[in-house]
């Protein structure tokens, strides 16, 4: 007796949520490029930003005053900027990552139904198996013992 192949009815949603598990995991390594790059731009910033402070500390006339401070404030602002830039991409990996738990989390609760399903399917197939197994040995025993009445009243 055949049993059948099994087919899981759910393999086009199961590949469906693997694509998104692949899509969030891409969108969260670009996401943490994203980030890396930021903080590296936020740390040039800063560091140039302290330098011109330190440089600056006693200029010698108020026409080199004046430069300095609206160069230091123009550090400043392309500080804050980064440092805002850095604080959004930060922000962006946390909810990429999230969004990739709950990717593998869908996945993996079809993953799961999946193989109760096959499971399940093999339970049925090896109960039929035994059953047919079962019927044959039934028939065996009845036909023997048939035959073993038959050839004694003989």
């Amino acid at each position: 007796m055949s049993a059948g192949r099994f087919q899981f009815a759910l393999s086009p949603a199961l590949q469906l949520r693997t694509r998104a598990v692949d899509a969030a995991r891409q969108a969260l390594v670009r996401a943490a490029r994203a980030r890396a790059v930021a903080e590296a731009t936020l740390a040039r910033a800063e560091a140039d930003l302290a330098g011109s402070l330190a440089a600056d500390a006693s200029p010698r006339t108020a026409r080199q005053f004046g430069g300095a401070s609206s160069h230091r404030s123009s550090l400043a602002r392309a500080a804050r900027s980064a440092r805002q830039t850095a604080d959004r991409l930060r922000t962006d990996e946390t909810h990429a990552r999230r969004a990739l738990a709950t990717a593998l989390r869908a996945q993996e609760a079809l993953v799961t139904l999946r193989d109760q399903a096959a499971d399940a399917h093999r339970v049925r197939a090896h109960r039929r198996e035994i059953a047919g197994l079962d019927d044959l040995t039934t028939a065996g025993r009845a036909a023997r013992a048939l035959t073993s009445t038959s050839t004694s009243t003989s």
